[in-house]
């Protein structure tokens, strides 16, 4: 390892950390070392320009994303004006452990983060002010959003499935039935539509027989009525 060590990422297999090394005062040389896990030991030594800060790997684990603030290097002493110097974010190929691209964005480059597709790295830029989105595709910079005062760390949420039946990519969600299910579920209603119909017709015939049943009740509690008068008289 070296000195001053800022950010760390892990490659998602677990095989790799990536270490991020300012080595600041005097010189700034910075570098990012690669741990393998399986010994704990520096497998390689890669030099990514002055104050590198954040990192971060794709999702594939095939690159790695520093940002760094002065790419070109620092052989003077003394403090550096970070408003001064236009940042990038340098591409390493986890394979190679090399640096194989340079894109610029902000000044002084903070955090940086990659999203769940790998699709996109976002890299926030404490002295612009900013967050660049930058396209891995072409690694060149697509937006530039103002955030704020000094912003110095960013985050992507998780793949969250949406409620409708169409997914981002026009997937459905709806579970495919097949013709065996769709008959299956025919003779389930024919079933439940004959036992319905069934039902509705002892209810029809049982709301049918009260009415009948109360009349006959009543008259004869009238004959009752008549012939105990007739009797009383």
């Amino acid at each position: 390892m070296e000195k001053n060590p800022h950010g760390i990422a892990v490659t998602p297999d677990g095989t790799k950390v990536y270490v991020v090394n300012s080595n600041s005062y005097p010189y700034y040389k910075g570098t990012v070392s690669v741990i393998d896990t399986a010994t704990n030991n520096v497998t390689a030594t890669v030099n990514v320009g002055s104050l590198p800060h954040g990192i971060a790997v794709s999702p594939n684990g095939t690159r790695a994303y520093v940002t760094v603030d002065i790419p070109g290097g620092c052989s003077g002493k003394g403090n550096i004006d970070s408003t001064s110097h236009t940042g990038t974010v340098s591409v390493i190929d986890t394979t190679k452990n090399e640096v194989i691209d340079r894109v610029s964005v902000g000044n002084y480059p903070y955090e940086v983060a990659v999203t769940p597709d790998g699709n996109e790295v976002y890299a926030v830029n404490y002295g612009s002010n900013t967050t660049s989105v930058i396209d891995t595709a072409t690694n060149n910079v697509n937006t530039t959003v103002p955030v704020g005062r000094s912003p110095i760390a960013v985050g992507i949420g998780p793949v969250i499935k949406s409620s409708s039946t169409i997914g981002l990519g026009g997937t459905s969600f709806l579970k495919p039935v097949n013709q065996t299910e769709n008959q299956a579920n025919d003779t389930e209603m024919t079933a439940n539509g004959g036992t319905a119909g069934k039902q509705k017709r002892e209810s029809v015939t049982t709301q049918a027989s009260i009415p009948f049943l109360s009349s006959t009740w009543v008259l004869v509690a009238v004959l009752g009525a008549v012939a105990f008068v007739r009797k009383m008289n």
